[in-house]
């Protein structure tokens, strides 16, 4: 019988996304996992978003079901959701699979760019002053 799992594309009032770091991959990604006997493909998404990032999620519709073939025992069957973050209940949480801080896609985009910009007139001020 095929794995079943769910995922969840979750966005905060900002319109970012929220991902979370794999600690076996090494990998952002969105929360996601298997069914627990019993549970619906709704319940395990708003139960993932919560295990790995600490957050209460609110789905707002199914956007996708895919079925991945090359997974073990017969493949996984796949059901994506858009969700709505509503409160955070750990500031910084992690689970031995993953770590979820400060990782809505739009900020993280940001404070790069804004450390790449400050990184950039380092370097042309060290240039300019040396000559």
């Amino acid at each position: 019988m095929a794995i079943q799992s769910s995922s969840v594309v979750v966005f905060n009032a900002k319109q970012e996304i929220l991902l979370v770091l794999r600690e076996d991959a090494r990998i952002w990604a969105l929360p996601a996992g298997g069914l627990e006997p019993g549970e619906t493909f709704e319940q395990a998404a708003i139960r993932k978003v919560r295990e790995e990032t600490g957050y209460d999620v609110e789905l707002e519709r199914l956007v996708g079901k895919y079925w991945r073939p090359q997974y073990p025992k017969g493949g996984d069957k796949m059901q994506v959701f858009v969700g709505r973050a509503c409160s955070l209940r750990f500031a910084r949480y992690e689970t031995e699979f993953c770590t979820a801080r400060d990782s809505f896609l739009g900020g993280a985009i940001e404070r790069r760019q804004r450390k790449d910009k400050r990184r950039q007139q380092s370097c042309v001020q060290a240039h300019c002053s040396s000559r």
